[in-house]
């Protein structure tokens, strides 16, 4: 741990103070030789203000960022030393990018369970590599590439540009919005170089007790914040998934295209952008894909028997890894749940991933499972008769959600909100439906939004409270 603060009455000194080099040794300061005296004959008695307390890191929990003053530009570097937390949600490192479709200005860093996201100047890249969770690691970026713990993962381009939002350390700032894929882990020390000088050292610390970190070469302290209770946005290639609060989108933006955006509507005259929402139940009945195939105890994909007393079927879905799903059947006839996890689409004879036979409750039926790292899909067994002749009435009541716990029931799709307008939306054009004035429904706690036109929008954003 380490004090810093300010003396009061340097003039009282002579002598060259010397401040730390950016890199720490051992014990966190490299100290020079210094000469400093008292006055003799202004010799009095002063105090020093102790404001802040250093230490090793700052945690962030998923709903936390510190907003800097820094405005990031070409020829920075900024590196961060973090350790994340095993979570399989992107989420931002760092990162401060302009509102719109068009990016010419961004520069942030995000990781995923199976990806990074590296965005420099218009570039915004798909890295396939990822930061290995419960691990520091060194991450920088600057026009020289992407590094992770000092070696090349991707090269970026040389453009040059100078952002006016500023950075945003645990979160990305979108033009003065904080997006929701907040940072989960641990941040030691974030650190900005313009050629070989160091700008910028966010450390973490607490000033009067609030946590937060202070800039050691400008002396700025900058608090850990929080999105809970406030509004957060989240950007990105239609569907787009949020975790709110609330029953409707504070706003929804829709960026046009170059092919064009909105579909003809012939009896208007008009071009539609349907907006369609979709809440926690993940399970579409009327499209579900219905197998004759079941998981037999093992989690084998075994063809169905032919007895007619018990019809076996499976739903068949894709799932994301390492994920927890709960899967519940308000049907309270002869029902089973019997979940198999696959890493391809299932065929008769495949071995299973995962397969979880215990049942949180048998009447009405709940089944909580984790999917492994390799799980893409999954087969989720019922059996019917007996008691139902039609494979309607199981299927009307099932729900498939994210989440240890099962919910009241909802429809697959929350809302349906068309948009009008006068010509499609291209390139560089957007239209809010929060302009137009139309609310657009939401489910508290998920929502995926899409875009139901032929042409998809190049990027949506959405505003929420969370």
């Amino acid at each position: 741990m380490m004090l810093t603060g300010r003396i009061n009455h340097v003039d009282m000194l002579t002598g060259e103070l010397c401040p730390p080099t950016s890199k720490y040794l051992e014990g966190d300061h490299v100290y020079r030789a210094a000469s400093l005296h008292l006055h003799a004959d202004r010799v009095r008695c002063e105090t020093a203000e102790i404001s802040s307390v250093r230490y090793d890191s700052l945690t962030f929990d998923g709903t936390q960022f510190v907003m800097t003053d820094y405005c990031p530009r070409s020829g920075d570097c900024v590196e961060a030393e973090i350790k994340r937390d095993d979570t399989t949600g992107k989420c931002f490192v760092f990162g401060a990018r302009p509102a719109g479709a068009s990016v010419q200005s961004c520069m942030y860093l995000a990781c995923a369970y199976n990806c990074t996201y590296a965005a420099f100047g218009a570039d915004e890249s798909v890295i396939a590599d990822t930061l290995s969770p419960e691990a520091e690691h060194v991450v920088s970026i600057s026009w020289d590439g992407y590094y992770l713990d000092g070696e090349l993962k991707k090269p970026l381009p040389s453009t040059a540009f100078s952002s006016f939002e500023t950075m945003c350390i645990g979160g990305l700032n979108e033009n003065g919005e904080i997006d929701s894929h907040l940072f989960s882990g641990e941040i030691f020390a974030v650190r900005v170089y313009r050629g070989n000088r160091l700008v910028h050292e966010y450390i973490p610390v607490t000033e009067g007790g609030v946590p937060g970190m202070c800039d050691m070469q400008t002396g700025s302290f900058f608090p850990r914040q929080s999105v809970t209770g406030a509004s957060a946005v989240s950007s990105g290639i239609p569907p787009v998934e949020i975790s709110p609060r609330g029953q409707y989108l504070e706003d929804c933006i829709i960026y046009g295209g170059s092919a064009g955006v909105g579909d003809p509507d012939p009896v208007t005259g008009k071009y539609i952008i349907p907006v369609t929402v979709r809440g926690r139940n993940l399970f579409d009945a009327l499209s579900a894909d219905i197998l004759a195939l079941y998981p037999d105890t093992n989690g084998t994909a075994t063809v169905s028997g032919t007895s007619a007393s018990t019809k076996q079927r499976s739903f068949c879905m894709r799932v994301e890894p390492n994920t927890q799903y709960t899967v519940s059947v308000g049907f309270t006839g002869r029902v089973t749940a019997r979940v198999a996890g696959y890493s391809s689409y299932p065929q008769a004879g495949d071995s299973c991933e995962f397969v979880d036979r215990d049942l949180v409750s048998l009447s009405p039926m709940v089944n909580s499972f984790i999917t492994t790292a390799n799980t893409r899909y999954i087969l989720c067994y019922f059996s019917y008769g007996r008691d139902t002749t039609e494979l309607g009435e199981v299927l009307g009541t099932v729900q498939l959600e994210k989440g240890a716990q099962a919910t009241a029931w909802v429809p697959y799709i929350i809302s349906r909100t068309e948009l009008s307008l006068d010509s499609p939306l291209y390139s560089g054009e957007w239209v809010s439906s929060a302009l137009l004035s139309q609310d657009i429904e939401i489910c508290s706690g998920y929502s995926s939004i899409s875009v139901s036109t032929q042409v998809q929008p190049e990027r949506i954003t959405v505003k929420y409270q969370v």
